[in-house]
């Protein structure tokens, strides 16, 4: 970021105002942005707005004939990717002066209520996309071992389960998805979480103002159609090629769903390119087919086979976990290598893994996939005991969601090197704390 007049300098008359330059474009945010003398009046002449002839550039105007002494000034502003940043810095006006000091400092946090929201999201979309695909691959294969009575009664138990499971996933993403992306509007826009709902400011036009409000306001549209597709192909299952045309469809919703989170976050930052997008699509896929499928295994799979006679629930069963251990053991290696590489996007220096938020979400994060892997070792080994398996699929699917819970932090913050590199200026920008109204 580049200031103009630059940061701690002297000016000998008085600015008509100050400009910051930004790498990429950004969003005023609503009182966000104020100029302060030594005695604490606000020297700000109206609201901070983007440059007629750069979008990057952010104008502060100031109020004419500014007298003798230092200025505080101290921004806010939403990165495309929805992220609040911000910063502190001052000048002096009056020739002969020393140059000006800091006068105020301001620390980071996380907003709780937007990673709550993103974290229900992740969870949701995970879930719904990979129960889907793995019920595709693992269920469906598997119970046609079966005949007669049994095998009916077992796809329509299967069917109800995993309608139940669809239908609470969606609505955990829509909820958590359209929470995360009003809750970054309503600050842009600077009014509170529920004055849309009471009609008491815009929503519409902040939430297009930000690569973060429209490319993640497509994803979770298309998961919502994903859900409805599916939920036809189960209903049209008895004429095969309308079935076969609406997966298809439902495939490039899904596919869509996932690339989605990558366009409005990190990845998709100016200068990135489709690669970074890409990586960011499969790695997501990856965790799709590993978490999803755990749940489906655990909530949906198991009753589904309860009721077959011993013999038959025990083949069916054993099919059912060789088939996604084999699955789950590919979508392990993509998350890993996927993860490696988003890694090494993220990160600038070795250092930043333990001096930036980001790189120590990080180290939690792989810590967790390591007991993952250790723990889906484990239960390859017991694949004959269906029983002990669901036992330690349930252990693992808490560790899944914790791991969420981590990956929702990671795109609440700033890549580590961004970081760094913004705690490196003179302006010392700064990841900022929400004002919650």
């Amino acid at each position: 970021m580049r200031v103009d007049p630059p940061t701690q300098s002297v000016v000998a008359q008085s600015p008509g105002q100050i400009v910051l330059h930004f790498s990429q474009q950004v969003t005023p945010i609503s009182k966000g942005t104020d100029v302060l003398g030594s005695t604490g009046a606000s020297y700000a002449s109206g609201a901070a707005h983007l440059s007629a002839k750069d979008v990057r550039a952010l104008v502060i105007p100031l109020a004419p004939n500014l007298p003798r002494g230092d200025y505080t000034i101290r921004w806010r502003v939403a990165s495309a990717d929805g992220h609040l940043v911000g910063g502190v810095f001052a000048i002096g006006v009056g020739a002969g002066r020393p140059p000006p000091q800091l006068e105020t400092t301001q620390g980071s946090s996380v907003d709780s209520a937007l990673l709550v929201a993103r974290f229900l999201y992740f969870i949701g979309l995970l879930v719904l996309v990979g129960g889907a695909f793995v019920r595709a691959l693992v269920f469906a294969p598997a119970v046609r071992l079966l005949t007669g009575d049994a095998r009916a009664e077992a796809e329509e138990s299967e069917r109800t389960g995993f309608g139940v499971l669809a239908f609470a996933a969606t609505a955990l993403l829509v909820v958590g998805g359209w929470a995360a992306v009003v809750r970054q509007a309503t600050q842009v826009a600077g009014i509170s979480f529920w004055a849309p709902l009471e009609g008491r400011g815009p929503i519409v036009a902040p939430i297009g103002d930000t690569r973060f409000g429209r490319e993640f306001g497509h994803a979770i549209n298309a998961a919502t159609v994903f859900f409805v597709l599916i939920m036809c192909a189960y209903a049209l299952r008895r004429w095969r090629p309308s079935v076969y045309a609406v997966a298809a469809v439902a495939t490039v919703a899904g596919g869509w769903a996932l690339v989605g989170p990558g366009l409005s976050g990190h990845a998709g930052d100016p200068g990135r390119g489709w690669l970074t997008v890409a990586v960011d699509a499969l790695h997501l896929a990856g965790a799709s087919v590993w978490i999803g499928g755990l749940a489906h295994l655990f909530v949906v799979a198991a009753p589904a086979t309860a009721a077959l006679p011993p013999a038959e629930r025990s083949r069916v069963r054993l099919v059912i976990a060789e088939r996604f251990s084999r699955i789950a053991l590919a979508s392990v290696a993509l998350v890993a290598v996927t993860g490696v590489g988003r890694a090494l996007w993220e990160l600038g220096a070795v250092s930043e893994i333990w001096s930036t938020p980001y790189g120590r979400t990080l180290v939690i994060k792989t810590a967790l996939l390591g007991a993952l892997v250790t723990l889906g070792y484990l239960n390859r080994r017991a694949l004959t005991d269906f029983s002990a398996l669901r036992r330690r699929v349930g252990l693992e699917l808490s560790l899944l969601v914790t791991l969420t819970a981590a990956v929702s932090l990671l795109t609440d913050l700033p890549p580590a090197k961004d970081d760094a590199a913004a705690r490196g200026t003179a302006a010392t920008v700064i990841q900022q704390p929400v004002q919650r109204p």
